[in-house]
């Protein structure tokens, strides 16, 4: 059905501007949204009928109202093989973008434990960080904080994504214990929300302590006691 439609307009700018544009409200492309829901031959498609005429960049790096690109739409439907194609065509920089919140694609794909995208993810970005063949340096996307001081550890929790935390400490890139912006820790996060599971993966880590408490006085043990 792309096709399509795409082969009706007469004129080169009439395919990209059909590609590029903008819904109402949060500005959504339609690579975005393609994106979103993991049609994957839907964004081949767009991408080469646009790539004849504008840059990669302008095309999958395009914003949406909030700062999403392509990529923080593929993670956040939890597609990696769009995922995959968007981190290959533009390489390991396009996945450390942050939105207007400071997430980047692997914390939203934290949050909903699509553990193929954030294995994907880390294993690109220290692929380049150890690579001449990269142009700059790739910070350390676990490790990576939100504008709330939120690590993709702290999201794992609050979200009960147990087998990204388990990922992500695994890695051993970032600390159990490192407090977010109030002051919360990952195990603040997983014992405010009631995630058993992920209490006990953190507890069991030799170096965590319980007894951290945030901006507000309450440790992880005032949040469970609170229900």
């Amino acid at each position: 059905v792309c096709k399509a439609l795409l082969s009706y307009p007469k004129e080169a700018a009439d395919v990209s501007r059909l590609v590029l544009i903008r819904t109402d409200g949060e500005a959504k492309t339609a690579l975005m949204l393609a994106a979103f829901h993991g049609q994957l031959e839907t964004v081949r498609v767009l991408v080469s009928a646009t790539n004849a005429h504008l840059p990669l960049t302008d095309i999958v790096g395009a914003k949406d109202g909030k700062g999403n690109t392509c990529l923080h739409y593929a993670a956040w439907g939890g597609h990696i093989e769009c995922v995959q194609y968007f981190g290959d065509l533009l390489g390991a920089e396009a996945l450390d973008v942050q939105n207007d919140e400071g997430l980047t694609p692997l914390q939203l794909a934290t949050a909903g434990d699509f553990h193929a995208i954030v294995a994907y993810i880390t294993q690109k970005t220290q692929d380049c960080g150890i690579s001449s063949d990269c142009g700059s340096s790739i910070p350390n996307v676990s490790g990576e904080v939100s504008s709330s001081g939120m690590t993709a550890l702290h999201r794992a929790a609050s979200h009960g994504a147990y087998d990204t935390a388990n990922y992500i400490l695994k890695l051993s890139r970032i600390s159990v214990n490192q407090q977010a912006n109030n002051g919360n820790t990952a195990l603040h996060y997983a014992a405010q929300h009631g995630h058993k599971t992920i209490v006990q993966l953190l507890i069991q880590q030799p170096s965590v302590d319980i007894s951290i408490a945030n901006e507000y006085g309450l440790s992880p043990f005032h949040y469970a006691c609170l229900g």
